[in-house]
């Protein structure tokens, strides 16, 4: 497997965005914006292919989020990294605290208020919740295509006096990116099956916090299984067993 390291500040930009929202009672988190910077060639080549994506916290060294992703599926800066950052750490300008439009009630919404403040201990991140349902409850209580849940707020909450102290130069400080691609097979068909199973595969036996599968009374007592070194050996024994390849490479984006 051939391992590439690079700057994550050369792929992912943030930058400081004005909240939209109305006056608060609280300070508005929602100011940070997350985008793909120009890359050169070698960089596109590294960052396309098919393959699984994880996202590390650090310096704990815990993978908190993991996924697959196929080319044909988009840009995987813009439509996976830079949305899991503005979700995972609540400070992103888009952010949808939900539910989904469809069939969206006063009741459900109220509900949604309740289930995000049921796992904010955090004073700060709990008035965050209050004052978006207070003043700003059509805007954000809504899906807005970078949508948060309460796995993510609950992590946000475990680091939010780092997340909220967090500016644009430094956020990515807390953050590793590894895309492990595989070896790809004659036809997208089963390129497409493979990296469905693999995937299926890790997330019956790991259980990343941000990732909707997480359960935190029965999965919490498990989270030192995340580590990221046990996870990409992992990766890459899933990887094996299923396309009888070893993984290709290993992208690693590193602050």
């Amino acid at each position: 497997m051939q391992q590439l390291t690079f700057n994550i500040r050369d792929f992912i930009a943030v930058s400081h965005a004005q909240p939209m929202d109305a006056p608060w009672p609280t300070r508005c988190p929602f100011e940070l914006s997350f985008s793909r910077r120009p890359l050169t060639r070698c960089q596109t080549a590294a960052i396309t292919g098919t393959g699984i994506y994880m996202i590390t916290k650090l310096p704990q060294r815990e993978i908190i989020y993991l996924g697959l992703f196929r080319p044909l599926a988009g840009d995987i800066i813009a439509d996976r990294w830079a949305r899991h950052l503005q979700t995972i750490t609540w400070r992103g300008a888009r952010i949808g605290l939900g539910p989904a439009p469809k069939g969206r009630t006063d009741l459900k919404v109220a509900r949604r208020r309740d289930n995000l403040l049921s796992v904010a201990s955090h004073p700060e991140l709990q008035s965050v919740i209050r004052a978006a349902y207070d003043h700003d409850r059509e805007a954000r209580y809504t899906s807005t295509g970078n949508d948060t849940s309460v796995n993510r707020t609950r992590f946000a909450n475990e680091h939010w006096a780092e997340f909220s102290a967090a500016t644009q130069e430094s956020l990515l400080d807390n953050f590793e990116i590894d895309l492990i691609r595989m070896h790809l097979p004659p036809d997208q068909a089963t390129a497409d099956h493979q990296i469905e199973e693999i995937e299926r595969r890790l997330l019956s036996e790991y259980k990343p916090v941000c990732n909707y599968q997480y359960r935190a009374k029965a999965h919490h007592g498990q989270r030192h299984r995340n580590a990221e070194a046990l996870l990409i050996q992992s990766v890459r024994q899933v990887m094996t067993a299923v396309t009888s390849y070893d993984a290709t490479h290993r992208i690693t984006l590193k602050p």
